[in-house]
């Protein structure tokens, strides 16, 4: 080693081994600049150390892709590259390979993948600088033996060079085409390869790939949105490389000797075309590479890729001109052979360019011309020009076709700008065309009429392939040409001929649903989490998202051909052919078709009614929307036969038979009945008769694939907003079918499905606007006998019942006190039902109604819980006056208990007093009074349906189904506050809840376990916490209700099991800080429930002396630190109550627990007392100090 490249190694090294740690953009601008210092020469000998860290970074670390390092490392490479003249061919492999991974993924579109712009720009930068600046020997070897790596290479520039946006990317991946095909301008001279080694070498390789190449290249050439010509002309270039080469004339050239080894060639063929049994046609991978069939199957696809670029001939600059005049020059003398087919086809460009304006294309062109007529043989001049006759007679014929052609373009451009956004535009463009047709003789008529037909079918045929374009303009212009097509048909009348016959009218409504192709929303199938149905309704539909119409101005002009198309002549007719479509497969994109047709304004009223009875056949209306379970199949032995019947209930098993008489009752003051009518209903629910199961078929209207569901709930939303968009349409024509749409939209809002619940919101507001009601509600209240004779009928049906419950549920959300006399039987009718087992699995709905209803009164009659209640809390305490009080009760005791100072007193004996007494009662017995006593007014009517509802909703307080239980007390709990101002009612009730209510908190509670019920729950134990919290609730709302009506059995039957857990779990939650898990359990929810639910106790039972000490003796432990902070804020809040309620019981308890020997002064304005030892501001246990002070310093006293 010399010393220069010593000198240079020592000064790079540093630099290299920061980079090779770690590369920044510090560590990379000093290796550019040491690279800048050093010698060509040095760079050539250290290149391998100097690539090493480059080759190791390139790719980036994994998980931690910095794009812009990538990018500046990949320009570090290249600096290097361009520099030298790479002498390993395994390095040279390992940078191809490390490149192409970087810019190839075969799972992109156009396997390209997604990486900046700027590192795919520094990726085919450093391709092309690497095949340049390889040696000529490694070159060679890897056109012997990595032809599929070099294929790739090539596939993957192509397909950037077509598919990106930036211009200086797509022009460097057009370079490196040719760099890996060898083509490139400074590896040939004169467009040719020197070397003929070399030559044959790349041609094996071209002829692997070359038309695909070519088509990809001749996209780039004719892309219409190509930034600037210079791309255009570089493509043309590349292609002519390429094509030349690959193609060349030398290749063909047949031999002037014939030998033997041809013959037996020529009659080896022979056989094989005489074996052939079929004529299939010919595999072109099957074919020998450049044999006489390979050329001549290459030369068909050539010839494609040549028409489509000869179209550039009439391109706006000349370089463009001038370059495709070179393609066209080279394939005339260079693949005459080869590409035979191709010839006129340049001969006709080049004789057209000949009369170019630019000096320079003509004049090529001109020379191309001779020269080639010079040098061309007889036999190929003559063919030459006969191809020229043909073209020329055939220009000549179909010149007068070509200079009329102005005309049914011109009017092409008026039509779809009088469609344009601009008035201005519009106005004008519209103005024209019916000038035109007013003036126009009738055959100019006709004929530009059949000229607009054609043109209308195949912009209507090319619209799909349009629409599934990324392109959103030229999708906006198609949609416009169509309506303007369509605006200019129908007011020639042309448009109902056009679509009469059979092909028309289905190539329209296909190529229609094509368009619209609609994907369903990803929370399709959510479930709504909140119950409020007078939510406002959505103002679009989404529900749906069209697939193709990926703007606003494509759907509107999209939403406007339909709408055309609905007030057009034929409407009936594509109704026709689209309900044939519909019925067929029950697809969404029809509807959507049809949706938007009757949106109109002037669509005609059959139309809209004869889709509207299709939407609600119950086949169509009524939608799987379940996926199946995709549990284990059951044995025979497990699976439930559906046609056996329950067996025969039994008086035992039946709830109340002789109350709720199933078989038939009668109801007096009917709605709408004449005074004093009686009506008999029948339920069809007998518990005598065997009931028959329902039809096997609900059970199985499930869908097979979560895409099933997808689809229907798509459908059953658009089908519901289609109701909506025919009632806006018929505005009050549409009374006479709520009678059949009310009861399915309403129940679409009762849904569990959020999207459906949407579609019914938005669906039922249409219909109240197009009524002419204010709102919702006064829709239903004013057609409120449609849907209660609705509900009553599917409630008779067991396997209708639950769209039964939630038509109710919605309409009584709506509702207001106006309803009642519509609701009271229905309600009548779910009480009757509830008894009976055979609808025991719709018992929660039940349940659910029962709330709903029993809300929607208080609600409507503005019925609230009573507010808490507060107490004057006095602090100051007249010691003198309580003693004298005593002194005085004490006194009077004894006088009364003293028989001698009781006579002298009244001054009678004990015995006389006790006859006057006997004779005063004998005296009342005979006295006869004849007061009247009046009676009280009768209740109102929904007290005596609130009292059955809580009736019934007793007996499932037990219920082993803790859904079932913890719904009966929400309806407990709600409803007995509407009872408060009606005591004759309020107390039975109480008193019928009371046995159910201390079941449930007692310690044998019922509970279901995996073997079936089994008692007893405990602070640890957390299934039925949610059932204790609603019955602690309901206890509450009776304690405040009935007061001291419950008070002695809850002292004896309710509160000592509360005080029991409190007491027990009080050790569960001790110590248990923030992070821990019990603060997640359902016992420690239950512990908040019941210190929130005590003091409300206390004060609406009255505790006192020992009761009210045994529930402050239950709080007192959590009162300490050591248990959760929402534990002892409920404790803490708890004391407050009590201080203000009696403040002397919770003053002496809590004096207590301090347990302290603090002295209390009593105040010196009253008599001498004793200090008292003791106070309750000062506890001896520090951990409970902190809430002691927190509870008097509320109340302002002080320690």
């Amino acid at each position: 080693m010399n010393a220069d490249l010593k000198d240079a190694f020592s000064r790079i090294k540093p630099v290299c081994d920061v980079l090779m740690v770690g590369p920044t953009e510090e560590s990379i601008e000093a290796f550019l600049e040491r690279i800048a210092e050093l010698k060509k020469e040095v760079i050539q000998e250290l290149q391998q150390y100097l690539l090493f860290p480059l080759i190791t970074h390139m790719k980036g670390r994994e998980g931690e892709r910095n794009y812009e390092i990538q990018t500046k490392v990949l320009d570090c490479m290249r600096s290097v590259l361009e520099r030298v003249a790479i002498n390993s061919f395994e390095m040279s492999m390992k940078i191809e390979i490390g490149l192409l991974q970087i810019v190839f993924d075969h799972t992109k579109p156009g396997m390209i993948a997604e990486v900046p712009e700027e590192l795919k720009l520094s990726v085919m930068n450093c391709l092309t600088v690497l095949q340049l600046n390889v040696e000529l020997k490694h070159r060679e070897t890897m056109l012997k033996t990595q032809v599929p790596l070099l294929g790739k290479a090539v596939y993957v520039c192509v397909h950037i060079a077509k598919l990106e946006k930036l211009r200086a990317l797509r022009l460097s991946a057009i370079n490196s085409v040719m760099a890996h095909t060898a083509t490139h301008p400074t590896m040939t001279t004169e467009y040719r390869i020197v070397d003929p080694v070399r030559e044959k070498q790349v041609v094996d390789m071209l002829s692997l790939i070359l038309p695909g190449v070519l088509g990809a290249l001749q996209d780039v050439a004719t892309c219409k949105n190509n930034p600037g010509h210079v791309l255009v002309v570089t493509a043309i270039n590349a292609m002519h490389r390429i094509l030349c080469l690959a193609m060349n004339n030398k290749f063909m050239t047949p031999t002037a000797d014939v030998t033997v080894e041809d013959f037996a060639n020529m009659y080896k063929q022979k056989e094989n075309k005489e074996k052939e049994v079929s004529s299939k046609d010919i595999d072109p991978k099957t074919l020998p590479v450049r044999s006489p069939q390979w050329f001549k199957i290459a030369g068909e696809k050539l010839l494609l890729i040549t028409k489509s670029v000869v179209s550039l001939r009439t391109h706006e600059h000349f370089k463009v001109r001038q370059e495709l005049a070179i393609y066209c020059s080279r394939l005339l003398f260079e693949c005459n052979i080869a590409l035979i087919t191709s010839v006129p086809l340049a001969l006709d460009s080049l004789i057209l360019l000949a009369r170019d304006d630019y000096a320079e294309v003509s004049e090529y062109c001109s020379s191309a011309i001779n020269t080639y007529f010079e040098h061309a043989t007889e036999d190929a001049k003559m063919k030459t020009l006969d191809s020229l006759c043909e073209s020329f007679f055939a220009t000549i014929n179909s010149l007068p076709r070509v200079m009329n052609n102005i005309v049914p373009l011109a009017l092409d451009s008026l039509i779809l700008l009088a469609r344009d956004d601009y008035a201005e535009v519009s106005e004008y463009c519209s103005s024209a065309i019916n000038t035109y047709f007013e003036h126009a003789t009738e055959d100019a008529k006709m004929k530009t009429l059949d000229s607009l037909c054609e043109s209308f079918f195949a912009t209507i045929n090319s619209l799909p392939r349009v629409m599934n374009n990324i392109d959103t303009e030229r999708k906006a212009a198609s949609l416009s040409l169509v309506q303007g097509y369509i605006w200019v048909l129908r007011g020639t009348g042309r448009l109902a001929s056009l679509l009469g016959a059979r092909d028309s009218v289905q190539a329209l409504c296909v190529a229609l649903a094509q368009c619209v192709a609609l994907q369903p929303a990803l929370s399709a199938l959510s479930l709504h989490a909140a119950t409020d149905v007078t939510s406002p309704p959505p103002t679009d539909s989404p529900w749906c998202k069209p697939r193709h119409l990926d703007s606003w101005e494509c759907e509107r002009r999209m939403h406007e051909v339909l709408r055309q198309l609905g007030e057009s002549d034929c409407c009936m007719l594509l109704l026709d052919k689209l309900l044939e479509l519909f019925e067929n497969d029950h697809s969404c994109e029809i509807v959507y078709v049809c949706n938007w047709m009757a949106v109109a304004q002037y669509t005609s009223e059959d139309f809209v009614k004869r889709l509207l009875n299709v939407y609600i056949e119950e086949d169509v209306w009524y939608l799987p929307l379940e996926v199946i379970s995709t549990e284990p199949v059951l044995t025979d032995d497990e699976t439930l036969d559906v046609t056996v019947t329950e067996p025969v209930l039994t008086d035992d098993e039946t709830l109340d038979v002789t109350v709720y008489n199933p078989r038939a009752w009668e109801k007096d003051s009917v709605p709408d009945l004449y005074e004093g009518a009686t009506e008999t209903r029948y339920t069809d629910i007998s518990y005598r008769v065997p009931r028959p199961a329902p039809p096997a078929s609900r059970g199985l209207h499930v869908c097979a694939t979560p895409a099933d569901a997808h689809r229907n709930m798509l459908l059953s939303c658009l089908l519901t907003e289609g109701v909506g968009v025919i009632a806006n349409r018929l505005k009050d024509k549409f009374q006479p079918f709520l009678l059949k749409t009310l009861c399915l939209v309403l129940e679409r809002i009762g849904s569990k499905y959020e999207m459906l619940r949407l579609a019914g919101l938005k669906t039922i507001h249409c219909i109240a606007q197009a009524g002419g009601h204010s709102s919702v509600a006064d829709l239903i209240k004013c057609n409120a006998d449609y849907f209660t004779n609705q509900v009553t009928v599917r409630l008779k049906k067991a396997w209708n019942c639950q769209s039964a419950l939630q038509i109710l549920a919605v309409v009584m959300e709506y509702s207001d006190a106006s309803i009642l006399n519509y609701l009271y039987g229905i309600v009548q009718d779910v009480l009757v039902q509830s008894c009976d087992k055979y609808y025991e699995k719709d018992l929660y709905a039940y349940l659910q109604v029962f709330l709903t209803f029993v809300e929607c009164i208080r609600k409507w009659y503005n019925i609230t819980d009573a507010p808490p209640k507060t107490f004057t809390t006095n602090t100051h305490i007249d010691i003198m006056a309580d003693v004298t009080v005593f002194i005085e009760s004490k006194e009077t005791a004894e006088r009364l208990l003293s028989e001698q100072e009781f006579e002298k007193e009244n001054g009678k004996s004990v015995e006389e007093m006790y006859r006057e007494d006997v004779k005063k009662k004998e005296e009342d017995l005979l006295d006869y009074d004849d007061t009247v006593t009046e009676e009280k007014p009768p209740p109102p009517q929904y007290v005596a349906v609130i009292v059955a509802i809580l009736k019934r909703c007793l007996n499932y307080v037990s219920s082993t189904q803790r859904d079932n239980c913890i719904l009966a007390l929400q309806v407990l709990n709600r409803g007995l506050p509407a009872l408060r101002h009606q005591p004759d009612e309020l107390l039975p009730l109480v008193h019928r809840t009371w046995g159910p209510l201390a079941s449930r908190l007692g310690p044998g509670s019922p509970r279901r376990g995996p073997r079936g019920p089994r008692p007893g729950i405990n602070g640890r134990d957390g299934p039925d916490a949610p059932v204790m919290r609603h019955a602690f609730d309901l206890l509450v709302t009776m304690a405040d209700l009935a007061k001291d009506f419950i008070r002695s059995r809850a002292i004896k039957d309710a509160l000592p099991h509360i005080y029991s857990f409190l007491q027990n779990s009080s050790h569960d939650s001790y110590l248990k800080d923030v992070g821990s898990a019990y603060r997640s359990s359902p016992a420690f929810s239950l512990q908040i429930s019941a210190l929130t639910a005590l003091p409300r106790l206390a004060t609406d039972l009255m505790l006192e002396d020992e009761a009210l000490e045994d529930v402050m003796n239950c709080v007192q432990p959590y009162l300490s630190k050591r248990q959760p902070k929402a534990l002892q804020a409920a404790a803490v809040e708890f004391f407050k109550i009590i201080l203000q309620y009696d403040y002397g019981a919770a003053w002496y308890h809590l004096r207590g627990m301090c347990d302290n020997e603090e002295v209390l002064q009593p105040p010196a304005n009253s008599v001498h007392l004793e200090p008292v030892v003791g106070t309750p501001y000062v506890a001896t246990n520090k951990d409970y100090q902190r809430n002691i002070n927190l509870i008097f310093n509320a109340n302002n006293i002080i320690s």
